[in-house]
């Protein structure tokens, strides 16, 4: 062998051990990153279903009181309604409705 091809040779493998480890370092660096990606998944999930588990009473119970709410103004419309049958029908919805918007008041509040 020439010198030349010899040294072609040696610059051929310094070249090739460079580049093993460089691409080493790729996988490994490729590796954390999905891994970091994983975790990063899993608590985002993870916050999200526990947040919802300790909000679920309190939606439940902001949907009792919207429930709630919706009855009274049906209340209230039928009680407009009942008008012509005379002031006693009246009044007694309208005590109803009142007493229902300081229980909401009250379920609110947490009273």
């Amino acid at each position: 062998m020439d010198p030349e091809d010899k040294k072609i040779i040696k610059e051929t493998l310094e070249i090739a051990k460079e580049n093993k480890r460089m691409l080493s370092k790729i996988r490994r660096k490729m590796f954390w990153g999905s891994a970091i990606r994983l975790v990063y998944w899993v608590v985002i999930i993870g916050a999200s279903l526990g947040a919802y588990y300790y909000l679920q009473p309190y939606l439940d119970s902001a949907m009792q009181t919207l429930d709630q709410a919706k009855e009274t103004f049906n209340q209230i419309q039928s009680g407009v309604d009942v008008v012509s049958d005379g002031v006693t029908t009246t009044t007694e919805v309208t005590t109803g409705v009142i007493e229902s918007i300081f229980d909401l008041g009250n379920n609110l509040l947490g009273f």
